[in-house]
């Protein structure tokens, strides 16, 4: 197996994490949960293949800014499913394994980190979809 390096390897990296999530979401191989992320992009399946295979010499147009908030909504999406998740373990915390837990939490923060730091790098980022459940600070 060789090794890809291209200019662009943060945005294939989030296509490829995009097609996973994708996949383990409808239960189907990742070829087949491609044209769903394809919809989200607004990218072609062959286009997100190719980003995925590092056959593009360079992402042109606003290839690169779909790719970025498709991803913070996929991401966004998957924050709340586990903070979903993590209100259901807390909420039945009787027999729940405590790592379980410790993981899901684990898993939002990093998803967090990652959308702060899209901001930081000036991607708008819509709120988030779980506000509504946090506590309101004061």
């Amino acid at each position: 197996m060789s090794l890809v390096i291209t200019p662009y390897e943060g945005h294939r990296r989030r296509v490829r994490w995009m097609e996973a999530i994708e996949a383990e979401r409808l239960q189907v191989p990742i070829p087949d949960a491609r044209d769903a992320v394809a919809r989200a992009t607004s990218l072609t399946p062959s286009q997100l293949e190719n980003i995925r295979k590092g056959k593009l010499k360079d992402l042109y147009g606003g290839m690169k800014r779909r790719i970025d908030l498709a991803f913070i909504a996929f991401a966004q999406k998957e924050i709340g499913n586990l903070g979903h998740e993590l209100l259901l373990a807390e909420a039945s915390a009787r027999g729940v394994d405590p790592s379980v837990v410790e993981k899901a939490q684990a898993s939002i923060d990093a998803l967090e980190q990652l959308i702060a730091e899209a901001r930081a790098a000036g991607i708008t980022v819509p709120p988030k979809p779980h506000a509504a459940l946090e506590a309101p600070s004061c």
